[in-house]
């Protein structure tokens, strides 16, 4: 799983101070479609955090990937989230990882 946090620090007008939805998918469909393209889901989510010991909630986007574990994967997944950090001014993107087993049921 990926945390992508949508406030941006130090945006210079307002409405620019977050990931808009249409920046989102600009990014999700180059980014996801070149590091990711077996499929991903999306999820909206409130994220919490402690800063200067005073919570501060983010919009987040949630992504999950499922996928064999391969070691040739983390550098497709590390590019994601270099270029989200990167084109977003971003402090950091968390990542979950944990060993599960899936099936496709039909």
């Amino acid at each position: 799983m990926l945390y992508f946090g949508r406030n941006i620090a130090g945006a210079a007008h307002a409405d620019s101070a977050v990931v808009s939805q249409s920046d989102w998918r600009v990014f999700a469909d180059d980014a996801f479609r070149r590091w990711m393209p077996t499929g991903l889901t999306e999820t909206d989510a409130a994220g919490r955090y402690l800063a200067d010991n005073a919570w501060v909630t983010e919009s987040t986007k949630v992504v999950t990937v499922v996928h064999p574990a391969a070691p040739a994967l983390d550098p497709g997944i590390d590019s994601v989230i270099a270029l989200y950090r990167r084109r977003f001014k971003q402090e950091s993107v968390g990542r979950v990882q944990s060993d599960v087993r899936s099936a496709l049921c039909r």
